[in-house]
């Protein structure tokens, strides 16, 4: 039997990724209770700036597959223009990178079509990425692995690099939610994701000469859903836990850094073959914001 290879290298390269500034963090003064906006000012622009890892192992006709991806990311955003509590923005891909590496084939991802491609969405001050416009001119990326990276794939992308603030003033020890559901298409298929994002303040520091607070998220995600892969029905479920640590400045209006690591545990089942395989995956994804 031909052995089949699945969509586990993290290719939602742009999302939740991030790398902590290495500045050096002090206690700040100043408001201690200051309510948390996401704002771009007019004709600003700064970009994020991505990098992610994933190693998978999973267990196929009695053996152990083991496979490794690396991606890199870089995304500008610029405002162009100021509404009532949101801004709309510009998002061009300045460059993108995927290495994968398993017995199965792999090497690098071609990315270079999307490469300069503009996109427009609406930011929230509390964090909703909506009306995203200017997919239709992505194309879909055949990846090393010979999987196809969909314009939803990087839609969703665009909309996980922000996530949701609370409502009023914020100090330490303040904890809010972020409920998470998404539904991606996949190969024929769907791939549904629910889960609920737990955030809480550490303390409030200064990296840089910026008012900050140091924010822990964690969550327990589970997605579901059945595809195809070389003609044959593949139905996954995956349980997976998150620790995100981010940098938010308050003066900014913007995150400096995330750092995210992600523990996921699944099974892929066949039924054609009836043929049930457990998978191991651990990932780090990190981004830094330039301004």
């Amino acid at each position: 039997m031909k052995k089949l290879h699945f969509l586990l290298s993290g290719i939602l390269i742009i999302c939740l990724i991030g790398s902590s500034s290495c500045a050096i963090l002090n206690k700040s003064k100043g408001n201690d209770a200051p309510t948390l906006k996401f704002k771009i000012p007019v004709g600003q622009s700064l970009v994020f700036e991505s990098e992610a890892s994933s190693q998978i192992e999973m267990e196929q006709m009695g053996q152990t597959i083991s496979i490794s991806s690396k991606s890199t990311g870089k995304v500008k955003a610029s405002s162009l223009e100021q509404l009532e509590n949101t801004c709309k923005i510009e998002f061009e891909t300045l460059a993108m990178t995927q290495n994968v590496e398993s017995p199965m084939g792999g090497g690098d991802t071609d990315f270079s079509e999307i490469l300069g491609l503009k996109t427009t969405g609406i930011l929230s001050a509390k964090g909703v990425l909506e009306e995203l416009e200017g997919f239709e001119s992505y194309p879909t990326i055949s990846t090393a692995m010979g999987e196809d990276v969909t314009p939803d794939v990087f839609k969703m992308g665009l909309e996980q690099l922000f996530f949701i603030l609370p409502d009023g003033p914020v100090k330490k020890g303040s904890t809010w939610t972020e409920g998470i559901s998404n539904e991606m298409p996949y190969s024929g298929g769907t791939l549904s994701t629910t889960g609920q994002m737990i955030y809480e303040v550490l303390e409030k520091i200064i990296v840089e000469g910026h008012n900050c607070f140091k924010i822990k998220g964690t969550a327990e995600t589970k997605t579901s859903g059945t595809f195809e892969q070389q003609g044959t029905e593949i139905i996954l479920n995956r349980t997976t836990k998150i620790n995100s640590d981010i940098i938010f400045s308050i003066d900014k209006g913007m995150y400096l850094s995330t750092v995210t690591s992600t523990i996921t545990d699944g099974i892929i089942d066949v039924p054609a073959a009836n043929m049930t395989m457990p998978q191991k995956i651990t990932g780090k994804s990190s981004v830094k914001v330039i301004f």
